[in-house]
């Protein structure tokens, strides 16, 4: 019989360069034992995002597929492994109890954290990224609190593994460690119980969906923020923040002298996660109040349009 195992998540905790690896590698892993489904004509690191979507009852160009999939069995091989942070959005009964119906119940669970605040930092500097949003760290923050609060956020870490672990014991939560890739991805099969054959012939890729630093973080938040005012179209705020993410450093450099720093309350959160989720509080280090981050930059939009579209 095949031996499961789900890596749920969650976000920023490594994933994208886990699934890269599993992607490069997935003959070589085939060879010693280790399925790695995939998809016809579906072959990216994001593949298993369908599966997450398909037990998430969302609309996904390959519900068929899956469907197929779950019908022949997912795998023959001895163990397979499909990894998706979008697992984790399967955050109800209901929806675990859907993964339930599909994988066994020795089926071994897998999900890495971040303390809390530093992963609210990584998942806002995200969301400037890829969502465009325009709120700054401080209003995250308390929106995330609130959320927290009211029992529906996505930092309720122990209501989450509490339905896994209804429904798969053998459910881990794991601290995220950052590391050089070859150690994590060693670290990550060592935590599956994944017999990986260390071999010359294994394909480490580099670092993916890297954080930005805290500088750039803010300057792409003021062009986002000239977005949604309207003094700046999408197309040229996009074109701008792919010159951002190619040379970080350099964009850095140029507006370090003009950021405002302030000091960001971070107590509010840490007590409204640490009371929603106790159990994994008491087993992480002691969280730092407040930080220091920029929150602005002493530049006009002018500026700033000429910084970013300067060669």
């Amino acid at each position: 019989m095949t031996q499961f195992v789900l890596h749920i998540g969650t976000h920023k905790t490594g994933s994208s360069l886990l699934q890269q690896f599993l992607l490069k590698n997935r003959d070589a892993l085939r060879a010693q034992g280790i399925d790695i489904p995939t998809f016809a004509g579906r072959s990216g690191a994001k593949v298993h995002t369908h599966i997450a979507n398909f037990f998430r009852g969302l609309d996904d160009p390959c519900h068929d597929e899956v469907a197929a999939l779950i019908a022949r069995g997912i795998s023959e091989l001895p163990h397979c492994l499909i990894s998706s942070e979008n697992l984790y959005w399967c955050n109800t009964r209901d929806m675990v109890a859907g993964v339930r119906a599909v994988f066994p119940v020795d089926t071994r669970i897998i999900c890495h954290f971040r303390t809390p605040a530093s992963h609210a930092v990584s998942m806002w500097k995200q969301l400037l990224k890829g969502k465009r949003k325009s709120n700054s760290l401080p209003d995250y923050l308390a929106t995330a609190t609130e959320e927290l609060n009211q029992g529906i956020s996505y930092y309720c870490y122990d209501p989450s593994m509490a339905h896994w672990r209804n429904f798969f014991a053998d459910t881990t939560a794991a601290l995220y460690t950052p590391q050089d890739n070859q150690a994590f991805v060693r670290a990550f099969f060592e935590t599956c119980r994944l017999p990986l054959q260390i071999s010359d012939t294994l394909i480490y890729p580099k670092a993916v969906n890297v954080s930005v630093s805290d500088e750039c973080s803010v300057l792409m938040l003021r062009l986002n923020q000239m977005l949604a005012a309207g003094r700046l179209s999408t197309e040229t705020r996009d074109r701008f923040t792919a010159k951002i993410l190619k040379n970080a450093p350099a964009f850095s450099e140029q507006v370090a002298p003009h950021a405002t720093w302030e000091t960001v309350d971070l107590s509010a959160f840490n007590q409204a996660f640490a009371k929603d989720s106790p159990q994994l509080a008491a087993t992480l280090p002691a969280p730092e109040p407040e930080i220091a981050f920029p929150t602005d930059l002493r530049l006009s939009d002018e500026e700033i349009k000429r910084i970013c579209g300067s060669p």
